[in-house]
């Protein structure tokens, strides 16, 4: 048992920590350790983030990174994408996009993670961040379904896109033209009076 093994380690532990040259670089990676130890797991793989593995000099140390890593991150991903589904479901974007976001750091393969982030920042209106994730979809997971189904949410924001535009356009031209009927109106009420009042 995972817990048995860390249980065991802790003069390991001790140990590393005595060893330690700069101690912030390991802090995070402590209180990961204490946490997974406490059966907290969430918490355990989320604080895992705060720890940049290339900076881990001990073999010890990255021993018990991949330890709890592997033991983790794929569960507490799919655990934080159900959370953030559930958030997106009610139309509660801002909360889902943080935790669609959470899920992807943990899993990198977590697809519907991707493709739900897309869909609540579309949803919430940022496009150029939905563009971003959708493109990541299309082209990191080309022959998942998700990468079909973003293709065609992209290709129907595009068209709208282009549609909102269009009309924009036509509005700005109806605009000019109206002036420019009211100034020929104008023009014409002004040029009329002027001849009557010459030919009477």
């Amino acid at each position: 048992d995972l817990n048995g093994q860390l249980d065991k380690k802790d003069d390991d532990i001790k140990k590393l920590r005595d060893q330690m040259v700069d101690e912030a670089v390991y802090d995070s990676l402590f209180e990961a350790i204490t946490l997974y130890q406490q059966g907290q797991r969430t918490q355990a793989a989320q604080k895992l983030l705060d720890v940049n593995e290339k900076n881990l000099t001990s073999v010890k140390a990255k021993e018990f990174y991949n330890t709890i890593k592997e033991a983790t991150f794929v569960n507490v991903s799919r655990e934080l994408y159900n959370q953030a589904k559930v958030k997106y479901n009610v139309g509660n974007y801002t909360e889902a996009i943080p935790l669609f976001d959470s899920a992807i750091k943990l899993n990198k393969d977590n697809v519907d993670a991707y493709y739900f982030l897309a869909r609540a920042y579309d949803k919430s209106g940022d496009t150029a961040n939905a563009k971003k994730y959708y493109n990541i979809v299309i082209n990191d997971f080309a022959n998942s379904s998700r990468a079909k189904e973003a293709q065609t949410k992209s290709i129907t924001d595009e068209i709208a896109a282009k549609k909102t535009a269009l009309q924009s356009s036509l509005e700005e031209l109806d605009a000019k033209n109206k002036d420019k009927k009211y100034d020929e109106i104008k023009l014409e009420n002004n040029i009329y009076p002027c001849v009557i009042w010459r030919y009477k």
